[in-house]
């Protein structure tokens, strides 16, 4: 049952992680001018249940490949090709045409026709015929032309009115178009057409969004549930300890022992008291009683024989208040970003490989969680974000941190980095990633094996 309820909780976690981080791009995205087409929760295999909305066109959906997703912004992933403006000229002439109709229409192979096409769906200057809602299942094979309104505007662009006299349906033939100023003007309103700052804002929404989220789900833990802490003060005194004998009371709160402070946490208090004992002479204690401080003398010769000094301590909920909860998110999400980047030394790798969970680990953890309340499962949901959130700041494509290298290595250099070998860089990126997916999975079914997780 809790494995059930884990594998629940877990993705519901996920879920949401991945949609907010999602989310993020696609707002930021379409408040920089950009098109966004897609937004999806899971990775793009397998049936695919869909809904594209009226108002900004953009199709939003989610496969049964929960663990990830995307968001689809114009301009990301088109090939430059002069042939471009003739097959959307040929679009354009009939409204709507399957991959072979362009294909013989400009002599090209199907494969050559359905990447032109691809790449003009990919800046939105036509789209994909597929269904409005329900299941999508593999590629496209037809394209049509998009609804503009009078000003050239699409359904992805922000401020259209579809309702001006002179504005074409999706699908209705425009022969009169000039294709090419209709490409410009389209990659303008693309990922590819904005600037510099715009991009990297933009591929920065995901991970902002997760940190941020992750940051306000840590301060309401601190300030709403608070955290579990050792009282300053002695909740017992055992009877003929050496405590008992010194005059030592419950209610009593120790602020120094044999001339060390101990007034700051029960750690000190326990390390300074074991010492003084083991020494096996007397020694001070300063103590506080109603707001007064006292002193008296411990000796180990007036107490039981137990080498115990004989106090005990209750341990107390301590709420923070917004700002100490918010230091001590800012704190947690240091402690988090630190780890991620001893990953990437190689003499830490596997420490910090040891200490992390694969999904079958956040399945078992998610389980345990949501057995012992709502804020263990919300603790959890801000450890996981924050771990989303960094881990995509990772200088490594498909990553978004990868991404924004590309960006900045094309600002330095004033050269645009093919889309061949962003497609290579990608593919490695993705193997790794495949590969640290199912070496954590081993990890994980070790540690169930050996009662890790138990």
């Amino acid at each position: 049952m809790t494995t059930v309820l884990g594998i629940i909780v877990a993705l519901l976690i996920l879920t949401l992680l991945i949609l907010v981080h999602e989310a993020a791009h696609t707002l930021t995205a379409r408040l920089c001018g950009m098109r966004v087409t897609e937004l999806f929760v899971g990775l793009p295999y397998g049936p695919r249940f869909t809904w594209r909305s009226p108002r900004s066109g953009i199709r939003f959906g989610f496969s049964f490949a929960l663990l990830g997703g995307y968001t689809k912004i114009s301009g990301m992933s088109y090939q430059r090709d002069e042939r471009l403006e003739r097959a959307l000229a040929v679009v354009n002439g009939r409204g709507e045409v399957e991959v072979g109709q362009v294909a013989r229409s400009l002599d090209v192979t199907d494969d050559e026709a359905g990447i032109l096409l691809d790449s003009l769906a990919d800046i939105g200057s036509i789209e994909p015929c597929v269904p409005e809602r329900g299941a999508l299942r593999g590629l496209p094979t037809s394209f049509r032309t998009v609804a503009r309104d009078a000003r050239g505007l699409t359904v992805y662009d922000r401020g259209h009115d579809f309702g001006l006299e002179g504005s074409p349906a999706a699908g209705e033939p425009r022969p009169g178009d000039d294709a090419q100023a209709m490409i410009d003007s389209d990659l303008a309103r693309t990922y590819d057409g904005a600037g510099f700052w715009k991009r990297a804002i933009t591929l920065l929404a995901g991970i902002i969004s997760n940190l941020l989220l992750a940051i306000l789900l840590v301060m309401a833990f601190y300030m709403f549930h608070g955290v579990s802490t050792v009282s300053p003060y002695i909740a017992q005194v055992t009877q003929g300890s050496e405590a008992e004998a010194a005059g030592i009371r419950a209610g009593d709160a120790l602020l120094s022992v044999d001339g060390v402070d101990v007034s700051a946490s029960y750690q000190d208090v326990s390390q300074a008291l074991s010492t003084a004992v083991a020494s096996g002479r007397s020694f001070e204690v300063t103590y506080l009683r109603d707001g007064e401080s006292h002193q008296t003398t411990a000796d180990p010769a007036e107490s039981d024989g137990s080498g115990m000094f004989g106090v005990t301590y209750s341990y107390t909920t301590v709420r923070y208040g917004p700002v100490d909860a918010a230091r001590a998110a800012l704190s947690y999400a240091g402690y988090v970003a630190s780890a991620i980047v001893e990953l990437l030394v190689p003499s830490h790798t596997m420490d910090v490989l040891q200490q992390s969970s694969g999904i079958i680990g956040v399945v078992m953890i998610s389980g345990k969680a949501a057995s012992e309340g709502a804020w263990q499962v919300v603790s959890l949901m801000a450890a996981l974000s924050l771990s989303l959130g960094w881990m995509n700041l990772l200088p490594f494509p498909p990553l978004d941190g990868g991404k924004l290298l590309i960006e900045v290595i094309q600002a330095v250099t004033r050269r645009r980095v093919s889309n061949r070998v962003q497609m290579a860089l990608s593919a490695v990126g993705m193997a790794l990633m495949i590969a640290l997916f199912v070496f954590m999975i081993g990890m994980d079914v070790s540690r169930i094996a050996d009662g890790t997780y138990s």
